[in-house]
């Protein structure tokens, strides 16, 4: 039979996206990779093996937790629906459903899991998906962790989210106490769910948004009265909430938005002062607490305004007085003490409580791990000089953190090591230029990793782009990152800006020039480099196809071809090399080899 062409991704998948999970004993580290996890070592960050799926190839994980009930087995959801779970220990694939929306659905988004709260033997999958015609819209909905049946939610709030972009992962999170107990002497679990859409926060108790009753009775927790009815806060001033998180066992909510700002409620759903986090004396702690009301004042206030207008258009010259109505505090209202922490300068796209609540840590932008001791902190001690902007913040038990960077890279640390400012270990893969992934259109590359590929003989690797004006040497036979060179030596000042900053003016004070590395030959025995740089997207081209180097000529090899209307470049290999046969070629930020099939 005559061969034909077979495609196989060999490395260059994201993962930094899909947040990783510690194993119940914190000495594993599971990582999502496209349509397979890998599993790490937390000590050395040594990769251990890799758990498949019978999940097309071109199907990404989107989601990656550990069964609430079974904390042996891990369970990944992909786009397409599909919901694995795999046998930690052994490796193999326990069980696998698919999501069944009553609606059409595109894609899934994001997802987590959690215990039923009316029946704790099961678990639900709060999903958030991608209706099928709508470019932007996405819905959250509650599925059957064992069926994938979708579950019927008459709860109101919930039903009338509405996601407009997900940038983050980090949108939704769970909170509170085990087991509140209701007015009545019945207990109850006092789980909440806690959601970010824009400017708004949703918080809402899981016993409501299956049983709406629910929300008319009052309970007790920690000696205080809390009422169960959902509530919602919203930040002024054109800012967005950009991550969520919640306390492990209390009803304490920190987030973060897009102007650099930890923002942390303290007491969500208490009807009296939580005094533990307060402190009358600190003029500064009065300034920075401020009440917002639930949805109920809220609309109280409302018609309150409409009744005023209503006697405007009376033509009643007279003041207006508010119609005074019985206080209703005690029973309708719903505030929270709100606390700011501002040292970031960019988008804050994660944040995490600590094992005990005490402490918060949070990042973004900066390259660097920030932690809150709380109630009250100043100035956060700092982890600097991270290769690339935190995405994801992860946590243990045993005190351990990993950290997902947008280089394409985990970075695992220890908590009690955060004065030090060390890492413990990276785990990194093909490393990402952050800035190309989110600014394609800036001329110097057409995606991460199409300005140059090849050979290096002396060290059996390939050579590419990496971080700006670094070159990477990648080994594709353990899929592993053997060192960055450092090409032109310069401090990297952060690209990012503010979104609220709209003005052109603005934008372009902000818009830093870096030079960058757009081609690379090696010599024949791989002894001498040579490199071309640009600035500003002017490629500094060389005349005819061969580069001097030292005195040394090398053969500057290879052609530029367009596939799907992404440019790549695609080379020879040479027979000597031995590594493979036919040819390698970048293309959308992954790696690809092209071989010669027999059917």
């Amino acid at each position: 039979m005559t061969g034909f062409s077979c495609i196989e991704c060999i490395g260059g998948r994201d993962v930094s996206t899909v947040k990783p999970v510690f194993s119940a004993n914190s000495e594993l580290l599971f990582v999502a990779n496209g349509n397979k996890v890998d599993i790490h070592s937390t000590r050395g960050g040594d990769f251990i093996q890799s758990l498949n799926s019978e999940v097309a190839t071109s199907e990404n994980i989107v989601a990656l937790f550990l069964h609430p009930l079974n904390n042996k087995h891990l369970v990944a959801v992909f786009e397409n629906s599909h919901v694995v779970t795999w046998i930690a220990d052994t490796g193999s694939i326990g069980s696998t459903c698919r999501l069944q929306p009553k609606d059409p659905v595109f894609k899934v988004v994001n997802a987590r899991c959690h215990v039923n709260v009316i029946d704790d033997s099961t678990v639900d999958i709060f999903a958030l998906v991608q209706l099928e015609g709508e470019t932007s819209k996405v819905v959250m909905k509650v599925f059957s962790g064992e069926t994938g049946e979708e579950k019927v939610i008459h709860h109101k709030a919930f039903k009338s989210l509405v996601f407009q972009d997900v940038g983050s992962s980090n949108v939704l999170a769970f909170g509170g106490p085990e087991h509140i107990k209701s007015c009545n002497g019945k207990i109850i679990s006092g789980r909440y769910l806690a959601v970010i859409t824009g400017p708004k926060l949703y918080v809402m108790i899981l016993r409501c948004i299956f049983e709406p009753g629910f929300e008319q009775e009052m309970a007790i927790h920690d000696r205080q009265e809390i009422r169960l009815k959902h509530c919602w806060y919203q930040l002024g001033g054109g800012r967005q909430y950009s991550s969520v998180t919640c306390a492990p066992q209390d009803y304490n909510i920190s987030v973060g938005d897009n102007t650099g700002r930890v923002v942390v409620y303290t007491g969500v759903f208490l009807h009296a002062e939580d005094t533990r986090h307060v402190h009358e004396s600190s003029t500064t702690d009065r300034k920075q607490r401020v009440r917002h009301l639930s949805v109920d004042k809220l609309d109280e206030e409302s018609s309150q305004d409409e009744d005023e207008d209503e006697t405007r258009k009376q033509g009643n010259k007279k003041p207006v007085t508010p119609v005074k109505k019985k206080s209703t505090v005690s029973r309708t209202m719903s505030w929270a003490i709100t606390t700011v922490y501002h040292w970031h300068s960019f988008p804050v796209l994660d944040v995490m409580y600590s094992e005990t609540g005490n402490f918060i840590y949070s990042g973004g932008g900066e390259r660097a791990l920030a932690e809150w001791t709380l109630p009250h902190c100043n100035k956060p001690r700092t982890l600097p000089r991270l290769p690339g902007t935190i995405t994801n913040i992860t946590g243990a038990a045993s005190g351990q953190m990993v950290l997902s960077t947008r280089d394409n890279s985990l970075h695992i640390i220890d908590q009690t090591s955060l004065m030090l400012k060390k890492v413990v270990t990276s785990i990194q893969r093909l490393v990402r230029d952050e800035y190309q992934l989110s600014k394609p259109e800036s001329g110097v590359r057409a995606s991460a990793m199409s300005s140059f590929l090849t050979h290096d003989p002396r060290t059996s690797s390939l050579v590419l782009n990496a971080r700006k004006g670094h070159v990477q040497f990648y080994n594709i036979n353990s899929s592993s990152l053997l060192f960055n060179m450092d090409i032109t030596e310069e401090n990297i000042v952060s690209e990012l800006h503010h979104e609220t900053v709209t003005s052109d003016r603005d934008r372009q004070g902000t818009l830093v020039s870096h030079s960058d590395v757009v081609c690379v030959r090696l010599s024949w025995d791989g002894q001498c480099l040579g490199s071309v740089q640009a600035v500003d997207g002017v490629f500094v081209q060389c005349l005819g196809s061969v580069l001097a180097v030292d005195g040394v000529y090398v053969q500057c090899s290879g052609s530029v071809q367009a596939v799907d209307g992404v440019y790549v470049h695609l080379y020879s290999v040479w027979a000597q090399y031995k590594l493979w046969t036919g040819c390698m070629y970048s293309s959308f930020g992954t790696i690809v080899r092209r071989t010669r099939c027999s059917s």
